[in-house]
């Protein structure tokens, strides 16, 4: 054929065209930009490559399949397209438009069919029973077999050779089963086997026979063989062997019958003989025998694999799309896991954070101190993605064999696994974690969960570890009464100051329960006493043991706002349902504390990473215990306290308790008490959630509007009738009060005093018999600068009170002489308001600030700044 063309007229024409030539040739354009790629070829990785000058020349190369360069084009085209010279040459002249000469002699056509027949082993007639057909690949010639779906239909097609490797329609999902013109039917008997090679030497014996398209079957195809009777005969190898077996699992109850043949032979690990060799080298008669002394399949423990395939390709975002679909669907009922390992295997996220539930008493990165083993939510590390990988589903790779494109199971590569680490956004792949809970509670819409598992609608999981009675749907008002009296026993032996306080552990009890029918943040609990041993840490952990089965976690308080900062970082990527400041012996407060309480999503720096969070839920409940205590002017504001005055020296020793070991009586009454303040709610949202009249609380409206008023709806004290108590304890206001006192002391004209007034006030020495003349001034500085004293440092921080204010007064500084500024407590003129909108008095219109004016109270929570080392125990 060749001396119809010009060789070297038809490879001067082709220079400069060879990339489009090629992939005329049916080469892949992506494998001709000059990077590694796996060869088309032989599939090894990074192997295959063209040179700088592909276009002129045509040459490429593999590591694996030549030695060195290829050579020109029509090398290549002999390389990939299985083809001798002359038909390359002729390929490449009509690519490029060169006619071949007249009158030259030409090829005869040869019978491809038959041809191909003849070099696998196969009775031709058979072969055509398959479907076989002349056809093309580009320009060489093949014999084409028609390829079934799960419906029976042809769908595609495999091309074979007499060399070479077999090939399937190009695509994705072109693999299917091969039949002999004709599907199964109820009552037939049918072989399996591995190709359609196989599968035409057996029916050229007078068999039926199905040619799979690997060495097992998927689960789809096994409906095909409804009501027949099925025999296996499986390659002698350990791949062709396992695979037989899972097969067999898959037509099990399926097929009227299912058996597996042993083909005479020894059975290696691969390449072990199959039908036609052992034709070749025992006779018809062996393989006769082996087909009736087939034995019936029988069930093993590793039958069962239903994992999905994922074919792994070069769309790197398609293929880790595809295998996060399944990973999201790892759940506690996936068939192919046994019920711990699926449980355990669950992912979720968080903030674009994958996370798993541990059951675990080590306090986690939190550093949480946990009295026993509880769910808990905890990043999923790395190291662990490639199990969950191979959990979910088989990842395969498509191998060309003689029998064309097998997929062949792989490990998951490393770019996969960081691309599932790494990629924040799981397009709802992965279902959201906004907690866990092991009680039933309550949706927004007040409707209960208690089913156990994940609730779509809250993202809250219900993972409970005993039976719980059924929340009534209508509760009526005798039910509702005995709740709150079931509530209330409990903390009978408990000293609270008032019933206004004893309702702020009620309302700790639902808030731990209602969690996720709130929709904003809740407030921080105080647990304050007089004295240490009155009960504050016991009443945070029986309200806990009610909602969630164990004592609260617990921490003290960090020492730096950067140490608070990486802390709530930790516990929102974790989800912890509630946390204890246990025994706070300082001031209690600061920035990101004040964010976290009123706040419902939180966002930083992973610790260690140069990567934030994402916007991680806010849910967990924050309480704090404390004698004393002292809360920041900020923090005091988002607070609900609960004030314990016990007349007892030593309350630890006291005796004589109505439940003396009040933690287990708790434990053992647990569901009935968690239902009885769920109770509570139920009845409230039945009775349509009237308004109570109360004023909402400010940054905690959808709180108050669930916990709040249930109470008040179950005629309980309103808890926040409390929050008097906890003005008391904000240190800021103290301060103010000392503030006002130290300048109206020296200030009696009202003309206010500058900063070097002050210091020059205090600056003069008292003798030791004298009375310090100005104690208050010398109180108020000597608070709010410390020990050292100058104008400069006075003026600073009196800036931090300027229009504070206080008992109907506040601080406040105008230009004097000089323009030096001039301290001096002004008292607030009473607005009134004009019909326009304006603010008139009669001394004239001023600027107001419209806050509510602090009258002095008695102090309940003490602004001490005195720390007390005493340790609870209970």
């Amino acid at each position: 054929m060749s001396n119809l063309f010009d060789v070297d007229d038809v490879k001067r024409t082709a220079a400069g065209q060879w990339v489009s030539i090629l992939a005329a040739a049916g080469m892949p354009t992506d494998l001709l930009d000059g990077r590694g790629h796996p060869c088309p070829k032989c599939g090894g990785t990074d192997r295959f490559s063209v040179f700088k000058d592909t276009e002129e020349t045509g040459g490429v190369m593999c590591r694996q399949c030549f030695s060195e360069g290829n050579g020109d084009g029509f090398a290549t085209i002999q390389w990939f397209t299985d083809c001798p010279f002359p038909e390359s040459l002729r390929f490449v002249a009509e690519q490029v438009g060169i006619q071949p000469a007249s009158g030259a002699a030409t090829r005869p056509e040869v019978d491809i069919v038959a041809a191909v027949a003849r070099a696998k082993r196969m009775p031709l007639d058979a072969f055509r029973q398959f479907g076989a057909e002349a056809a093309k690949r580009g320009k060489k010639p093949v014999a084409r077999v028609p390829v079934y779906n799960e419906r029976g239909e042809q769908h595609s097609h495999f091309d074979l050779t007499t060399d070479g490797k077999g090939l399937s329609k190009t695509g994705k999902g072109n693999t299917g089963m091969f039949f002999p013109g004709k599907l199964p039917q109820p009552g037939e008997t049918w072989l399996i086997v591995e190709g359609c090679k196989d599968g035409a030497a057996l029916v050229g014996q007078g068999f039926n026979a199905a040619g799979l398209p690997r060495n097992e079957m998927d689960a789809k195809y096994a409906r095909l063989f409804s009501g027949c009777d099925v025999i296996m005969v499986p390659d002698l190898d350990s791949a062709g062997i396992s695979g037989a077996q899972r097969t067999g699992g898959r037509l099990a109850g399926i097929a009227a019958s299912v058996r597996i043949a042993r083909l005479p032979g020894e059975v290696v690990k691969s390449g072990g003989l199959d039908v036609r060799d052992v034709l070749a080298k025992d006779g018809e008669q062996a393989i006769r025998s082996a087909i009736k002394a087939a034995k019936p399949w029988e069930p093993s423990e590793t039958d069962c694999d239903d994992r999905p395939e994922v074919l792994i390709t070069f769309d790197e975002a398609a293929v880790t799309s595809e295998v996060l679909k399944f990973l999201g669907k790892l759940d506690s009922e996936t068939p192919w896991l046994n019920p711990d390992e699926a449980e355990r295997a669950t992912i979720y996220q968080r903030g674009g954070v994958l996370v798993q539930i541990v059951n675990d008493s080590r306090s986690g990165a939190t550093g949480l101190s946990l009295s026993e083993a509880v769910p808990q939510i905890r990043p999923l590390p790395k190291s662990l993605i490639r199990e969950r990988i191979t959990q979910a589903v088989q990842l395969v790779e498509e191998v060309n064999t003689e029998d064309g494109p097998v997929p062949v199971q792989k490990r998951p590569c490393e770019w996969l696994v960081q691309a599932i680490h790494n990629r924040g956004d799981y397009n709802g792949c992965v279902r959201p974690l906004t907690g866990i809970t092991q009680t039933p509670t309550l949706r927004p819409d007040g409707s209960v969960i208690q089913t156990p598992g994940y609730d779509e609608l809250t993202g809250f999981l219900y993972k409970p570890t005993c039976e719980f009675p059924e929340v009534p749907e209508h509760p009526t008002k005798a039910e509702t009464a005995a709740a709150v009296a079931e509530l209330m026993e409990v903390i009978v032996d408990f000293p609270f100051e008032t019933d206004a306080h004893r309702s702020v552990w009620v309302a700790l009890v639902l808030t731990l329960l209602v969690r996720p029918a709130i929709d904003g943040p809740c407030p921080l609990f105080v647990f304050d006493a007089n004295t240490p041993g009155a009960g504050k840490t016991l009443l945070a952990d029986v309200a806990e043991i009610i909602a969630q089965g164990s004592p609260m976690a617990r921490k003290t308080w960090p020492g730096s706002e950067e140490e608070v900062r990486k802390f709530i970082t930790a516990i929102a990527i974790e989800g912890v349902p509630s946390i204890l400041i246990d025994n706070a012996v300082s001031s209690l407060g600061g920035p990101s504390l004040d964010a976290v309480l009123t706040g419902t999503t939180w966002n930083d720096r992973i610790l260690g990473k140069s990567q934030t969070t994402g916007p991680l839920p806010l849910n967990t409940t924050w309480t704090a215990t404390g004698n004393n205590l002292e809360l920041s002017a900020d923090t005091a504001r988002r607070t609900l306290a609960a004030r314990l005055n016990s007349p007892e020296e030593h309350p630890e020793d006291r005796t004589g308790f109505s439940r003396p070991d009040l933690k287990k009586s708790v434990r053992e009454n647990r569901p009935r008490l968690a239902v009885a303040g769920l109770t509570i709610v139920r009845a409230y949202y039945e009775a349509g959630c009237p308004n109570s009249g109360l004023t909402p609380w400010g940054s905690f409206e959808s709180w108050s509007g669930v916990v709040r008023d249930a109470m008040v709806f179950a005629g309980l004290a309103d808890p926040c009738a409390a929050r008097d108590a906890v003005r008391n304890a904000d240190q800021s206001s103290e301060r103010v009060r000392l503030i006002h006192a130290g300048l109206e002391e020296v200030d009696v004209g009202d003309d206010g005093l500058t900063t070097a007034d002050m210091v020059r006030l205090l600056s003069r020495s008292v003798g030791q018999d004298d009375a310090d003349p100005w104690p208050c001034l010398r109180a108020a500085i000597t608070e709010v600068c410390g020990s050292k004293i100058d104008a400069s440092r006075i003026g600073y921080q009196l800036r931090k009170y300027l229009g504070r204010v206080c008992g109907g007064k506040r601080l406040a500084n105008r230009k004097g002489h000089g323009g030096v500024k001039r301290w001096f407590v002004e008292p607030l003129v009473p607005a009134v308001i004009s019909d326009s909108g304006g603010c008139n008095s009669d001394e004239g219109r001023v600027k107001h600030e419209l806050e509510a004016v602090e009258e002095p109270i008695a102090p309940t929570l003490a602004a001490s700044i005195e720390s007390d080392d005493d340790v609870e125990v209970f």
